[in-house]
């Protein structure tokens, strides 16, 4: 923090920021990660003087930086997510045998009627530990292998970077900010970055996967900083549909091959952003957290939550079962509604194992905090589910594991509910 407030009082956050229109993406890239750095740990006297540095110049350098990145990588992922689709149709193609005219092929499609003779030829030779299944597989490689490095997902326009600068230019809910970056009414052009974030949303959240899942978690970071304490940013967010791209991450689309600690650092971070667009009391507030209420599919966040209580009961008896990456879990978002059957490859041991545990029970704990704000704010909800022995048993469980107290803020009471590790450090319940 010394050295943040050193470089903070030569002004360089102020120096630095008019390069990010720079056409070099390498200066970018620095510039970036620069002021990520002095922004670490929500330091006050760096938010200060980029809030300060807005206020004083009429120009959008800034704002229209993060934009164009965000349009970068929008039509980077859209143009891969295109050319996997052909890539796919195609494999299919092949694969199914189909044929081609040779007076009208293109060069790849000559090429793919190459690999369709080498298909048959090792579908017609006898071979010795060789079956259908296998030869269909190895067709699909050989396709694969000469157009990975195409269709794998690159970080086009730093936008992680660009997300994790976002999120941490509100970090500490610095009014100020999370305000700015939804509207500069002192600017010739206003950009709402607010709004931008949470509709890049739009364009990741069918292709998630192992090389995209950390793009995913820095967004659904930065939305959560935007919403936290802001009612106006929690309204945008709102607006841009954010909870039924929730609902399909929770119940459905391909997730890939994702190490289980991303899927629930993932579900970590969708916790936290539920929890931040409905912890609120209050006119506006309690009408965004009733619109969040009935818009969430509340059936996956019951599985998710049992699912995670079920993990860490067998976990606790030491009878963990040796899990597959090739279960469900890890193959859908469906599953990660379902969060049971496959997490683990195997037994994870050591410091591994228990920071793993504990972030499962963190987000049993996250989505049990979701549905008592909901039953808060709805005391019938549970009356309107279809609830299992197995879902009101991990409910129970999370709720004698929890406690809430109720205070008042700007004049509207607020009521809070949080997990409690140990309740004999608790004094007796006290009403003022």
């Amino acid at each position: 923090r010394d050295v943040q407030s050193s470089l903070n009082w030569y002004h360089m956050i102020l120096k630095v920021l008019p390069h990010l229109a720079r056409r070099s993406d390498s200066i970018v890239r620095e510039v970036l990660a620069f002021i990520c750095i002095m922004l670490f740990n929500a330091n006050r006297d760096v938010q200060k003087s980029m809030l300060d540095y807005f206020l004083s110049t009429r120009e959008e350098v800034f704002f229209m930086a993060v934009r164009d990145r965000m349009q970068v990588s929008t039509n980077a992922i859209k143009e891969k997510r295109s050319l996997v689709a052909q890539h796919e149709a195609r494999k299919k193609e092949a694969i199914g045998g189909s044929t081609v005219s040779n007076s009208s092929a293109t060069l790849e499609k000559q090429a793919l009627q190459q690999i369709q003779l080498f298909e048959h030829k090792m579908k017609t030779e006898k071979m010795a530990g060789w079956d259908l299944q296998n030869v269909s597989l190895s067709l699909s490689e050989v396709m694969d292998e000469g157009v990975k490095d195409m269709l794998d997902y690159k970080d086009e326009g730093y936008i992680e970077l660009v997300l994790k600068l976002l999120a941490r230019v509100c970090d500490g809910q610095h009014g100020g900010l999370q305000d700015y970056l939804r509207e500069q009414p002192d600017n010739v052009k206003s950009f709402n970055i607010v709004s931008e974030t949470a509709q890049f949303l739009n364009v990741v959240y069918t292709t998630i996967n192992s090389t995209t899942i950390d793009l995913v978690i820095q967004l659904f970071s930065t939305l959560n900083e935007f919403c936290s304490g802001n009612q106006e940013n929690r309204v945008v967010v709102y607006d841009m549909k954010v909870i039924d791209y929730i609902n399909f991450i929770l119940r459905a689309g391909e997730i890939g091959d994702c190490p289980i600690e991303k899927v629930v650092e993932m579900q970590q971070t969708i916790g936290s952003l539920i929890i931040s667009l409905t912890e609120e009391n209050g006119p506006q507030a309690s009408q965004v957290a009733k619109e969040v209420k009935d818009a969430l599919d509340k059936d996956a966040v019951y599985r998710c939550l049992t699912s995670c209580y079920e993990w860490h009961q067998s976990d606790k008896r030491e009878n963990t079962p040796s899990i597959g990456l090739n279960g469900g879990y890890l193959q859908s978002a469906k599953s990660i509604a379902a969060f049971g059957g496959s997490l683990i490859q195997g037994v994870v041991k050591g410091k591994k194992k228990s920071a793993l545990r504990e972030s499962i029970i963190e987000v049993g704990f996250t989505f049990y905090l979701i549905l008592a704000r909901m039953i808060d704010i709805d005391a019938r909800l549970i009356d309107n589910l279809k609830l299992t022995p197995e879902n009101i048993k991990a409910f129970e469980y999370y709720r004698k594991n929890s406690l809430s107290i109720e205070i008042v803020k700007d004049d509207i009471l607020q009521k809070v509910n949080f997990r409690v590790k140990n309740k004999s450090v608790l004094r007796e319940e006290v009403k003022e």
